[in-house]
């Protein structure tokens, strides 16, 4: 056992594989949003390899944000609650684009 202090910390959040990343930029541009990536993200005790948020092309703030976890897509919209995906196909098929917000539908499977 490695002592409290010695013990390696694991991310919150991981990498995304290429192909997440690819299904995720035609996603936003088909909606005019951008992706800002972040890496190495720390927000309070959490740490992210890779930590993403969805923005309108002309804006600064944030749509919803995701970030990888063993075998899970999880998507915060702003201001709701974070849903866990198996996929990132599934998580791109329960968001949708609705008066400049982002909404998750409550129809899809693949959610929790």
């Amino acid at each position: 056992m490695f002592p409290a202090y010695s013990r390696p910390i694991l991310p919150e959040g991981f990498s995304f594989e290429v192909s997440e990343l690819i299904m995720l930029r035609n996603w936003s541009e088909d909606n005019g949003l951008s992706m800002v990536i972040e890496l190495d993200h720390i927000d309070g005790p959490r740490e992210y390899e890779e930590f993403i948020r969805l923005v309108p092309h002309r804006g600064h703030h944030g749509l919803a944000s995701l970030w990888r976890a063993h075998q899970t897509v999880i998507i915060t919209p702003f201001g709701g609650a974070a849903r866990r995906f198996v996929s990132m196909a599934h998580a791109l098929s329960a968001l949708q684009m609705h008066n400049g917000t982002i909404n998750m539908r409550q129809d899809r499977i693949g959610g929790r």
